[in-house]
């Protein structure tokens, strides 16, 4: 893989985990889904995602858990967990 390459697939990536295309992935998955879920969905690195999913946080579209399995995000639909 060349360099070129590399940030193609990183740049579009990026594009695909949008703030909106996360929200609608954790629908999706019907509202509760780890980060690694989330990222799998959408078809994006897990970092990727956490940056969209801390957008969403900060506008109060989720929120969020820490488990022994991971990073647990939680529309506010579903309620407390």
């Amino acid at each position: 893989m060349t360099d070129d390459e590399s940030t193609e697939s990183t740049s579009s990536e990026d594009e695909s985990a949008t703030p909106e295309t996360v929200l609608e992935a954790m629908r999706d998955l019907d509202g509760t889904a780890y980060t690694g879920e989330i990222a799998d969905h959408v078809g994006c690195e897990d970092r990727t995602a956490e940056r969209a999913l801390g957008t969403l946080e900060e506008e109060d579209a989720m929120t969020h858990r820490e488990t022994e399995e991971g990073t647990l995000w939680i529309l506010p639909e579903v309620g407390d967990i």
